[in-house]
């Protein structure tokens, strides 16, 4: 995934994770690789990911962060 708002996303200390689902609609924990302002999502079993959520859960804060603003990255599905 590339975000277009920010040159560079950084790890914070929050509790969101990524989780990524396949075609089945199983979701699984991603482990990111943040790079500039891109994120590769890895995640055991899953080979063609369909869907990616980050911080789907009312509990979740934060755990990415732009550089520049320190700013959030918002939770989303999709």
């Amino acid at each position: 995934m590339t975000f277009d708002n920010t040159a560079e996303l950084v790890a914070g200390v929050g509790t969101a994770v990524f989780e990524v689902a396949g075609t089945d609609g199983r979701w699984v924990v991603a482990a990111p690789e943040l790079a500039g302002a891109q994120i590769r999502l890895r995640a055991g079993g899953v080979e063609s990911p369909a869907m990616v959520c980050y911080g789907w859960h009312t509990a979740a804060t934060a755990s990415v962060k732009a550089a520049e603003s320190g700013l959030p990255l918002g939770c989303f599905f999709c």
